[in-house]
C-alpha cells in the first residue's frame, strides 16, 4: 500500500524476518506514527511497536462472493 492510509486490521509482513501478522494499533506521537505489530510465535502472541519503512502491508485483493451463473 503505498502513499496510503494504513489502518488496523492490515496484514503485514515484517522486511527484515518476513513474519507475517497484524497491525493492531497506531500511535501518532508528536510528528510520527508508530504502528502496533501482532504476530503468533510457538503459540503466543507478540507484540512489537515499529515504524513504517519495518513492514509491508499487503494489497486487499477484492472478490466476488456468491455462485457464478
Amino acid at each position: 500500500m503505498n502513499n496510503q492510509e494504513i489502518k488496523c486490521g492490515a496484514n503485514a509482513t515484517l522486511k527484515i524476518e518476513k513474519i507475517k501478522g497484524m497491525i493492531t494499533g497506531i500511535c501518532t506521537r508528536f510528528d510520527k506514527d508508530q504502528y502496533e505489530f501482532s504476530y503468533f510465535y510457538n503459540g503466543d502472541i507478540k507484540t512489537i511497536w515499529l515504524n513504517k519503512n519495518e513492514f509491508i502491508v499487503e494489497e486487499i485483493k477484492a472478490t466476488n462472493i456468491g455462485f457464478s451463473q
